[in-house]
C-alpha cells in the first residue's frame, strides 16, 4: 500500500488523548478530526464522514472508508500513525452508500466485508455516478467562488481551505479511473469475526436507511458502530413507515441493550458519539413508531410483497385495480411508492424501478420527485434523453430545484 509522506506525520499530527478530541491537518493538510475512544480505538473524521480502525491483536480493523481512494490513502496513514502499525486485516462497510465505502480500494490485502445485498447496491450507487460528480463539483466551485475571505477569522479561513482541498482530491479521483471496489466477504442474517482479543458481532438491521444496513458490535470495548441507522440521539436516517423492518431493527436493538457486556458507546456514520441512553431514547422511538403503524394498509408495502412473491407484472396489475374506486382500505403515498422504486432500483432491477414509477406518475401526475427518480434510473440504463425529459417534467413542477437544473444544463452541454 502506498501511504503518502508517513515521515512528515510526526510533525503534522497533534496525538489524541484517551476518549479525546483532537483537530489536525494530516497528509496533505486534510482536515481531519481524531477522536481516541480507548487505546485500541480510534475514529476519524473527514469531510463529516466518520471511519473507525480498530486495533486487535490479529489486526487492524476499518470501519467504512470515506470518500475515495486518495482521501482514505491519508486516513490509512493517520491510522498507521496512531497505532504504530499497518496491518489492516478486515474493512467493514456499514452499508454501500458511496461516502462509506469509496475507499475500499486502498486495502487490497484485507478482507472486505458487508451484507449481502451489499455489491449490487454498490454498482448502483456508485461514487463517480455523473450526478455525484456534477454536484461535487459544482459544490466546490461555490464555496471557492463564494464569499468574502477578509470576514473570517484565521482559523475558520484555514479550515475551508481545507475542506476544499479534500472535495479537490475527492472529485480528481472520480473522474479520473475510479475503481469500484465491493466486498470479498458477505453474510445474510450474522457473522462473528474472532481477532483474539476482540470479536466483531455484525449483525443484519433490515431494511432501512439501505437495504444492507449493518449493526457492528465490540464487546470488549462496549461499542456499536451503527453506520447511517441513526442521525442523532433523537432522529433516524429513514422514515419510520411500513417500507422499512421496522420490527427487525426494533428486535436487533433490544438484544443489543440487553447484553450482559453493555454498550457505552455508539459511532454512527456521521456526527459525534452517541450515548447508551441515546440508544434507549431511539429504541423507545422506533418502537411507537412501529405501534403507529398498526392498523395502516400500506399500498407500496402491499406491492413490494406482491413482487417478491409473483413477479412486477402481477404487483402493477393488482396497483391498477387498487387505484380504482375501491382501494380495498390501502393507501398509497408518493414517497413510499418512490422509496419502493428505489429499492428495486438497488437490487438491480431497473426495469421493475421504472414500471413502478411510470404507474405511480399516473396516480401522482404532478409528483417532482417521481420524475426526478425515473430520470435516475433511466440515465443510470444510459437512455439520457428520456432522462432529461424527465428531469424537465421535475423541474417544471419544481423549479426552484437549482441542483437539477444543472444537471439538465450539464447533460444537454
Amino acid at each position: 500500500m502506498n501511504l503518502p509522506r508517513i515521515a512528515l506525520l510526526g510533525v503534522l499530527l497533534m496525538f489524541a488523548t484517551a476518549r479525546g478530541r483532537a483537530e489536525t491537518r494530516g497528509p496533505d493538510d486534510l482536515p481531519i478530526t481524531i477522536t481516541r475512544l480507548s487505546e485500541r480505538v480510534i475514529v476519524l473524521d473527514c469531510l463529516d464522514v466518520n471511519v473507525v480502525a480498530v486495533a486487535a491483536d490479529s489486526g487492524v480493523v476499518v470501519i467504512d472508508t470515506g470518500f475515495s481512494p486518495s482521501l482514505m490513502r491519508s486516513l490509512a496513514a493517520v491510522i498507521e500513525h496512531e497505532f504504530g502499525r499497518r496491518d489492516f486485516r478486515y474493512v467493514i462497510n456499514t452499508h454501500g452508500h458511496w461516502d462509506h465505502c469509496s475507499g475500499n480500494q486502498v486495502f487490497p490485502q484485507a478482507t472486505i466485508v458487508a451484507h449481502e445485498a451489499c455489491p449490487e447496491f454498490m454498482k448502483h450507487n456508485r461514487a463517480d455516478a455523473f450526478r455525484s460528480r456534477l454536484s461535487l463539483g459544482r459544490r466546490l466551485a461555490r464555496a471557492e467562488a463564494g464569499g468574502d475571505p477578509s470576514r473570517l477569522t484565521a482559523a475558520e479561513a484555514a479550515k475551508t481551505a481545507a475542506e476544499n482541498r479534500a472535495r479537490r482530491m475527492v472529485l480528481s479521483d472520480l473522474q479520473n479511473g475510479y475503481v469500484l471496489a465491493p466486498p470479498t466477504r458477505t453474510f445474510s442474517d450474522r457473522l462473528t469475526l474472532d481477532l483474539g482479543d476482540l470479536t466483531f458481532e455484525l449483525c443484519f438491521a433490515g431494511s432501512a436507511h439501505t437495504n444492507n444496513d449493518l449493526l457492528i458490535y465490540v464487546p470488549q470495548e462496549k461499542l456499536l458502530l451503527s453506520g447511517d441507522l441513526f442521525c442523532s440521539a433523537t432522529a433516524f436516517c429513514f422514515p419510520v413507515d411500513p417500507l422499512v423492518d421496522v420490527c427487525r431493527l426494533a428486535d436487533q436493538m433490544a438484544k443489543l441493550l440487553q447484553s450482559a457486556t453493555g454498550i457505552e458507546t455508539i459511532v454512527p456514520g456521521h456526527g459525534e458519539t452517541l450515548s447508551r441512553a441515546d440508544l434507549v431514547q431511539l429504541h423507545e422511538s422506533l418502537l411507537q413508531g412501529y405501534a403507529e403503524l398498526a392498523g395502516k394498509r400500506s399500498g407500496a408495502a402491499l406491492l413490494a410483497s406482491i413482487i417478491d412473491d409473483q413477479g412486477v407484472d402481477a404487483a402493477l396489475d393488482r396497483y391498477r385495480r387498487l387505484m380504482g374506486a375501491d382501494s380495498g382500505g390501502f393507501y398509497f403515498k408518493e414517497e413510499e411508492v418512490n422509496r419502493l422504486a428505489q429499492r428495486m432500483w438497488w437490487r438491480g432491477q431497473a426495469e421493475t424501478a421504472i414500471k413502478v414509477l411510470e404507474l405511480s406518475l399516473s396516480r401522482f401526475p404532478r409528483s417532482p420527485l417521481l420524475y426526478d427518480s425515473l430520470g435516475n434510473v433511466q440515465l443510470e440504463r444510459g437512455d439520457t434523453a428520456s432522462a432529461v425529459a424527465s428531469y424537465r417534467q421535475s423541474l417544471a413542477l419544481f423549479p426552484e430545484n437549482r441542483s437539477l437544473a444543472e444537471v439538465i444544463e450539464a447533460l444537454e452541454d
